[in-house]
């Protein structure tokens, strides 16, 4: 695993997709997690000539706060409770902050972007599970680092077949994951989240560790997009051979 170690309990790590590179600031326990990981294909030594986005996360230890209260979270399995985090807890991080900052303030979380630097700070309790919080904050950041170059970061399912790039697009539930498995391409981009760059040109599909599944780094021009809807019952509307009349 390619990261630098430092010395403030932090371990750095570069995720790269297409020419944008996303550079981690992590707890070094949480290291570990990125081992055989979605994220490890796309982990490099360094951000190269990318454009380049900071994410540093802070962990907060609930027993260094004064009897903190909690919070209900639904979500799909139980009903969990967690300390609710106050501002005061992290006031001197927060006076640093430029009058440009903006600040994103949850239950739980606390987000903090800087223009100036393009850096985000995240700061909450220690996460269950490190690699969702990952995918989370992964999602904002690259979607406006590719916003801002004629790119896009869309929720689909993207696949490569003899060369060429496709896309089943549509709400959750609506069947991607399902239709990008049966249709076996060559090679699974990503189930659930695809980068575009240059749009509005030749547009190209680029893999991305933010979903679920993918065989790793890629790339391919986009041929097809399919939106999908679901039905009462499973129908094939279409074979691998279709992507090449686009």
């Amino acid at each position: 695993m390619a990261y630098d170690k430092g010395t403030t309990g932090f371990a750095t790590f570069h995720i790269r997709i297409a020419r944008f590179c996303l550079s981690l600031d992590l707890p070094q326990k949480w290291s570990e997690c990125l081992d055989g990981s979605i994220f490890a294909p796309f982990i490099f030594d360094s951000a190269g000539q990318c454009k380049l986005y900071k994410l540093v996360f802070h962990i907060i230890d609930p027993n260094s706060l004064p009897s903190p209260p909690k919070a209900d979270i639904p979500g799909d399995g139980p009903i969990e409770s967690f300390p609710i985090l106050h501002l005061s807890s992290i006031q001197d991080t927060f006076d640093k902050r430029t009058s440009q900052a903006a600040c994103r303030l949850r239950p739980h979380t606390l987000a903090i972007y800087e223009p100036s630097t393009r850096t985000m700070e995240t700061f909450g309790f220690p996460p269950a599970t490190p690699l969702t919080r990952l995918r989370f904050h992964g999602v904002q950041a690259f979607c406006g680092l590719f916003a801002e170059d004629d790119g896009l970061l869309v929720h689909g399912a993207g696949f490569v077949i003899d060369g060429h790039g496709g896309l089943f697009l549509g709400p959750s539930g609506a069947g991607k994951s399902t239709a990008v498995e049966l249709l076996k391409p060559d090679r699974l981009l990503s189930d659930d989240a695809i980068a575009i760059t240059d749009a509005d040109g030749e547009p190209m599909v680029h893999a991305t560790p933010l979903g679920n599944i993918t065989d790793g780094p890629a790339e391919a021009p986009l041929r097809a997009g399919f939106f999908l809807q679901q039905g009462d019952e499973f129908k094939r509307a279409f074979s691998a051979a279709t992507i090449h009349d686009f």
